[in-house]
Order: structure tokens, then C-alpha cells, then sequence
């Protein structure tokens, strides 16, 4: 995405703030007149991938877009080879290490005994639990 910071009704350090953070957020190279060390800082704080003075170098500009498509294009490999590679997830922890997958297991089963008993507190206390159906009856 191509931004200048001098936008009419507003400011591109308001687009760079409300795209900050987000999953897919696109690479920004900001393109503009301001030429002072305040604006080129705070933008790229806010996460542009570039900042480019008017006016333009298009050869620049051209070499600049190659290297954030080429970036963006890697980063989804590596996302894709490590959710390939990764095997079992335990919550955020990523891998196939016995040890990794009786860590999930164990706390799936925490996670399921934690749902049973609060559905058990959910129980009136006048009314018992009803005891399991038994196989002879």
C-alpha cells in the first residue's frame, strides 16, 4: 500500500495507527513531501515498511514494492512450513515432542475437568447428581 501522510480530513499516522497490530496488515510505504526525521521515526514506529520523499525515484519506489511483495511472500512460506512442520499445538506452544503432545494432553484433561465441575457447582444444591445408568438394570 502506497500512503501519503497528507491526507485531506486527515493524517496517514491515523491509517499507520489503525492497521498497526492486525494479522494482515498490508506493507505500507509512505510516500510524501515531509522530509524531517520526526515524521520519517514516528511513521516507521507505526510499522511502514518504507518511507520515500517526493519527489519520487520511480526506480526506487519500483525496488521498494519488489522487496515488500517479495517479504510478504516469505513470511506466508514461513508460516505455512511452521504450521506444517509444527504437528500438535498446546495452546501457544508449537511442536511434536512427546513431551509437547502430553503437555496438551494434560491439559485438555484440566480443561475438561475444570467444565465438569463447574456444572456440577451449576447443580441446585436440593438435587443430587443422578447416578450413571448401570449396565445390568
Amino acid at each position: 500500500m502506497l500512503l501519503d501522510l497528507g491526507l485531506p480530513g486527515g493524517s496517514g499516522f491515523d491509517v499507520l495507527s489503525a492497521v498497526t497490530g492486525r494479522a494482515q496488515r498490508p506493507e505500507i510505504i509512505v510516500v510524501t513531501a515531509r522530509d524531517d526525521m520526526q515524521s520519517t521515526v514516528k511513521a516507521i514506529q507505526l510499522g511502514a515498511y518504507e518511507y520515500i520523499v517526493k519527489p519520487v525515484d520511480i526506480d526506487r519506489l519500483r525496488e521498494v514494492v519488489r522487496r515488500a511483495l517479495d517479504g510478504r511472500d516469505t513470511r506466508g512460506q514461513l508460516e505455512e512450513f511452521v504450521s506444517e512442520r509444527a504437528g500438535g499445538q498446546a495452546g501457544d506452544i508449537l511442536g511434536k515432542s512427546p513431551q509437547i503432545e502430553e503437555y496438551g494432553l494434560r491439559r485438555d484433561d484440566a480443561a475438561r475437568d475444570d467444565a465438569a465441575a463447574d456444572r456440577a457447582s451449576d447443580r441446585p444444591a436440593d438435587r443430587p447428581a443422578r447416578p450413571a445408568p448401570r449396565g445390568d438394570a
